[in-house]
């Protein structure tokens, strides 16, 4: 078995080139990423290139797009359990081997055969296999489709004036369903491309720049520089140690916590609002009728 130290997940990885831009996007991670990892457009894993282009990914285009001219060894191998099947049909794609001057960035998160990673998977694969495979369950799709439905049924009466008397309620319920509804698709997100992970942008949020930010980058390099969770508010804030750091960051950091607990109900907020903004309308509209503005000489 090989394990790799601990303390060398966080010295070992060098966040990207543009870690630290303030405001920094999904894309530019990437971007940043890219020149690091030199490519030429290709994609790298482990110590070889490979040309994805004309591929046929049963995954969906969005993950070779995505993924052009980064290393993705990380992302190829926790993405597919059944990985011999996958290695078998990269020998068909490959194009030269990569210069060993270029190291990659995380080469020492390592994927020996008999290690811990490799061996973890191997019997996860074997408890999948005997359980239907990596899609979601059935149970699954009709929880979040009645979830979806039930949402936007609740929405569509809050359209309707005969609900107004209870308008208030219908729309916390509303804010509750579809933070319900986001959780339940951020699982489809994760998997190949299907309308059920757009139901994830209802919730304001971007299933394509969480796929990127979040299924990508953190979680195959959780906690580290490269993710992007922890780098996102450099220079700002820094989650890592670094000497850049100052003392204000401790507070910075427990506001931000707090933040997080107010985040979690942002949907409830909205929904709030809008209810505020319902009853100024209707407002208006009554003293619109009572007073209505005259036309002619003003005295």
């Amino acid at each position: 078995m090989y394990l790799v130290p601990v303390m060398s997940w966080f010295c070992c990885l060098r966040g990207p080139t543009n870690r630290g831009v303030p405001f920094v996007s999904a894309d530019g991670w990437l971007e940043g990423k890219r020149i690091d990892d030199q490519t030429d457009n290709l994609w790298r894993i482990h110590d070889s290139l490979y040309d994805l282009t004309k591929f046929s990914h049963p995954g969906g285009e969005f993950w070779i797009n995505m993924t052009r001219g980064t290393d993705v060894t990380e992302l190829f191998e926790s993405s597919h359990p059944n990985i011999e099947k996958a290695k078998l049909l990269l020998t068909k794609l490959f194009v030269r081997r990569v210069d060993p001057k270029l190291k990659r960035n995380s080469e020492a998160l390592t994927f020996h055969p008999d290690g811990f990673y490799c061996t973890l998977r191997s019997r996860a694969w074997d408890v999948l296999k005997a359980n239907g495979g990596c899609s979601p369950t059935s149970d699954m799709l009709q929880f979040h489709d009645a979830m979806l439905a039930t949402f936007l049924s609740v929405v569509g009466c809050m359209l309707l004036p005969v609900f107004e008397s209870i308008w208030v309620p219908l729309a916390f319920a509303a804010g509750a369903l579809l933070s319900c509804l986001a959780s339940c698709a951020h699982n489809f997100w994760h998997h190949r491309d299907n309308w059920r992970m757009y139901t994830w942008d209802l919730s304001l949020y971007s299933s394509y720049e969480w796929r990127i930010t979040h299924a990508y980058s953190h979680h195959n390099y959780p906690n580290s520089a490269l993710d992007f969770e922890v780098s996102a508010m450099e220079p700002f804030v820094y989650w890592l140690p670094d000497k850049r750091s100052n003392p204000l960051s401790i507070i910075v950091l427990q506001l931000l916590s707090c933040l997080a607990v107010f985040i979690q109900v942002r949907c409830l907020l909205c929904y709030c609002a809008a209810v505020m903004l319902q009853h100024l309308i209707n407002i208006g509209s009554i003293l619109a009728v009572r007073y209505p503005i005259r036309s002619g000489p003003h005295w």
